[in-house]
């Protein structure tokens, strides 16, 4: 007779999931381009999820941070999808996205008309399937804005980043992967993950 536990049988399905257990390999992913990164998050950005970035000001590091997989994605053959930036602060500065490997002709940019018309475009544009990466420079949101935009980024399989204020860390988030950046002392990027689906809280230093 097998001493093995009825309860390790249902553990050991796919479908249950462990907090304890680092779920690598079992969602899709996109690489960060930062080898340190990666392995933190279990292979890279989780797609279908929502990516809540928390900037204390806009222009910390942000973009060099997310440049990397942006430019793989652009680079993607048809039928790779459009990439959006939606509501950016500042205007995109082309020569620099360009000299960092993006392709300009799959970028399109959303100028919105307030927070409510913002959310929305980001939740129609998730369910349009026509695009790989969304960024969105978003402030206040409500917990049911989020969770509908959760619903629709994994139906869609697309890269969803939402740039906040680092003043909203404390709000409750459904988001999958909270994380927040400052600078370092030595100058670096310092990245904390604040929330990651299977993984577990820590802090990062990166030269980017």
């Amino acid at each position: 007779m097998s001493s093995r536990h009825p309860i390790q049988a249902l553990l050991a399905h796919p479908g249950i999931w462990q907090g304890r257990r680092q779920a690598a390999g079992s969602r899709p992913v996109l690489p960060t381009g930062f080898p340190e990164l990666d392995a933190a998050l279990g292979g890279g950005w989780p797609l279908g999820e929502v990516n809540e970035l928390l900037v204390p000001e806009w222009g910390l590091g942000e973009f060099r941070l997310l440049l990397p997989a942006l430019a793989r994605l652009s680079r993607a053959p048809a039928p790779a999808g459009w990439l959006l930036f939606a509501d950016p602060p500042y205007c995109p500065y082309a020569p620099g996205l360009r000299g960092a490997g993006l392709d300009l002709s799959r970028l399109l940019v959303l100028r919105s008309n307030g927070r409510n018309a913002l959310l929305w475009s980001i939740e129609q544009s998730l369910e349009s399937y026509c695009f790989s990466a969304i960024l969105a420079f978003c402030g206040a949101a409500d917990r049911v804005a989020l969770r509908r935009l959760r619903l629709a980024a994994a139906a869609s399989a697309c890269w969803l980043v939402l740039l906040r204020s680092e003043r909203r860390h404390r709000q409750r988030s459904p988001a999958g992967l909270r994380l927040r950046l400052a600078t370092a002392a030595d100058g670096r990027l310092q990245l904390d993950i604040l929330k990651q689906r299977g993984g577990r809280p820590r802090r990062l230093l990166l030269d980017c």
